[in-house]
């Protein structure tokens, strides 16, 4: 498990731009699968090792190996090349996947802590309720 300390900048950018391209958050030293998770309760996300990404890449290691195993003709036949293909789809489709699963599930999480920030918020600033109550005389 890697230990190295990152400023808080350059780490979240790290993450966004392996989430970005990749569709799964790495470590920026190791390369490997972080999951992220918002904890609503103190308002900070929270990172670990990601045990399901893990699982695959071990899957899909296995998967590799057994192809690579296998008989190929010279230059590849035009099954072996549609296979490559279907593969490289397969995993791109995957990482848009992941990327929609991830984002829709740091939004899920971190909806307690927006509404709170902004019921707090408005309770601060009594004055807004009158614009929430009516828009055209308070404009």
């Amino acid at each position: 498990s890697c230990k190295v300390v990152y400023c808080t900048s350059c780490w979240d950018q790290a993450l966004a731009a392996s989430l970005q391209v990749q569709g799964l958050a790495k470590c920026p030293t190791c390369r490997g699968p972080v999951r992220v998770d918002f904890d609503a309760s103190i308002g900070r996300l929270r990172f670990s090792v990601d045990e399901e990404v893990l699982a695959e890449q071990a899957k899909a290691a296995v998967e590799a190996e057994a192809a690579a195993a296998a008989p190929a003709e010279e230059g590849g036949s035009p099954s072996q090349i549609s296979d490559v293909q279907a593969r490289a789809q397969a995993r791109e489709q995957a990482a848009a996947e992941r990327r929609k699963a991830t984002t829709e599930r740091l939004l899920k999480q971190a909806r307690p802590a927006q509404e709170r920030n902004l019921l707090q918020y408005g309770a601060q600033r009594p004055y807004l309720h009158s614009f929430y109550a009516s828009p055209s005389e308070s404009l």
